[in-house]
């Protein structure tokens, strides 16, 4: 079960995924770790490339596995066929934003109580990176 969050009008689509998959409860605190953990300053507002992350997710101490599969479908496509079916959560990058998808719901900022992938706004966009949280 993916915990309760407040919609975020932020481009911290990155922290957000991990966030998602950490213990914390509160995105706050989970932000200004990632803040420090990243050496970041206080007015960074979230961004974040694919391999930072990958180090966010591991200074977390969050155990993940790189995927490849999925790699260059839609996200659509690859709901539909059933490649994110597991119980598992899933860290998908597409060109520029992270989002979380898990038991059929797409997760980010913008919808942090999920909507169903088929309704998901960029759901057309092709995945760029998977990691599946163990």
């Amino acid at each position: 079960m993916i915990k309760p969050a407040e919609k975020i009008n932020a481009p911290c689509c990155g922290v957000f995924a991990a966030h998602l998959a950490v213990e914390e409860p509160d995105f706050d605190v989970t932000f200004d770790s990632a803040r420090k953990k990243l050496g970041r300053t206080r007015g960074w507002q979230g961004r974040m490339y694919w391999a930072e992350l990958k180090d966010l997710l591991s200074l977390f101490g969050i155990q993940y596995e790189v995927s490849d599969r999925t790699v260059g479908v839609t996200i659509g496509a690859a709901h539909k066929a059933g490649l994110f079916a597991d119980d598992r959560q899933h860290v998908i990058s597409i060109s520029g934003h992270f989002l979380t998808i898990r038991n059929g719901l797409a997760y980010d900022q913008a919808f942090p109580v999920g909507i169903p992938v088929e309704r998901y706004p960029h759901r057309r966009c092709r995945v760029k990176y998977v990691v599946k949280i163990l």
